[in-house]
């Protein structure tokens, strides 16, 4: 992200070929960044559950 704001950010000429070579990177390495934020609201919501299971009926925000 630091690279990508130095390079000048989405409004730099070669944004876009930058993210497209990051994505064939991220493919030849087998590399998931959705897959991992996934794990992550899973892990995060599976941590949270006996809590919001003590809460009762009524959800509250965190």
């Amino acid at each position: 992200a630091a690279r990508v704001e130095r390079a000048g950010g989405v409004a730099a000429p070669d944004f876009v070929a930058r993210m497209e070579a990051l994505d064939d990177a991220f493919i030849a390495r087998n590399l998931s960044p959705g897959g991992s934020a996934d794990l992550l609201a899973v892990t995060w919501t599976l941590h949270r559950l006996p809590r919001v299971l003590r809460s009762g009926p009524a959800l509250r925000s965190y």
